[in-house]
């Protein structure tokens, strides 16, 4: 659990480059099997605008046509989805330069993907990839249940971007762990989603442990010196 949390934290927080687009995939609830793949929409993000702390809205709800893509031969519409993107500044100084307000807003004309129950209970994940490659991060909406073919959500997710990449190191530093920024690019970031979880979930934990050895070792020091005597070498 800890490490699911700091990765997540490191894919949130850490990235100060920017991200290059945002992919909306629209999923069918299914409680007792795997959920249904309906349809995604991958929109490219702008530059980040270089007016500071103001709202500017990039698009407002635009209508993408949902494909199914890479996931299935061919690319075949799978209905519609209103999506609107804003940019908010933050004022300076501040650990965040701003964030992406991602609303997603309707969707029309979606399939039926679960033929047994012949029912669509829609949700979206919304999944940003970074500029340089090293970060992704996926968000989700609420489940639109009760056969909704044309949901509506009306929800906006936040994507922020970091104003400096060194926050998790900085944070893990002062918690007496020592570790380098490469050594946590190499446990959290997008080049080792494909290595074994248990993998990284172990070396997580070695580096946690050695860390809360050095912190409880400098304590009992600490405390150690706090009870020791004081000679009273004050005359009589």
């Amino acid at each position: 659990l800890s490490y699911s949390t700091a990765r997540i934290y490191y894919h949130q927080f850490t990235n100060c480059e920017g991200w290059k687009d945002v992919t909306i995939r629209v999923m069918d609830y299914d409680s007792l099997s795997p959920d249904d793949f309906i349809g995604e929409v991958t929109i490219p993000l702008p530059e980040i605008p270089a007016e500071p702390n103001k709202l500017q809205n990039i698009t407002n709800i635009d209508t993408y046509t949902l494909r199914r893509g890479r996931l299935f031969h061919g690319t075949k519409k799978c209905g519609t989805i209103g999506v609107g993107i804003s940019w908010q500044s933050i004022v300076q100084p501040s650990r965040l330069r701003g964030a992406w307000q991602i609303t997603i807003g309707s969707a029309a004309n979606l399939p039926i993907t679960d033929l047994f129950n012949f029912s669509c209970d829609p949700y979206c994940l919304v999944i940003t990839s970074s500029t340089c490659g090293r970060y992704s991060y996926e968000k989700m909406t609420s489940v639109k249940t009760g056969n909704r073919k044309n949901p509506t959500w009306g929800e906006t997710l936040v994507v922020p971007v970091a104003t400096t990449g060194t926050r998790m190191h900085d944070l893990m530093k002062a918690e007496g762990l020592n570790i380098s920024n490469e050594e946590i690019r190499d446990l959290f970031g997008t080049k080792n989603m494909e290595a074994p979880k248990c993998q990284m979930i172990k070396q997580w934990r070695t580096m946690i442990s050695d860390g809360l050895n050095l912190i409880t070792k400098v304590k009992d020091i600490k405390e150690s010196e706090d009870n020791e005597p004081v000679e009273d070498n004050e005359p009589i």
